[in-house]
């Protein structure tokens, strides 16, 4: 779930597809559920969630190089 959070918030914050075109490209989710997924990413990013940040931050990276 992780992953899958910092996928559609990468794709999201750094492309022009849409929500329900990033839906797709992850398993055939609707828009609701990649919005959902860089809503909750952000709230956790932002919060003092220490674990979650560091868990996150090389999957960002990883996936940005991609792009």
């Amino acid at each position: 779930v992780d992953q899958r959070r910092v996928i559609c918030f990468i794709l999201k914050k750094y492309t022009k597809l849409s929500l329900a075109t990033i839906g797709i490209l992850i398993g055939g989710k609707d828009h609701a559920t990649v919005l959902y997924a860089v809503k909750t990413h952000k709230q956790l990013t932002s919060a003092k969630d220490q674990e979650y940040k560091y868990n996150t931050r090389d999957l960002q990276k990883q996936y940005k190089n991609l792009l």
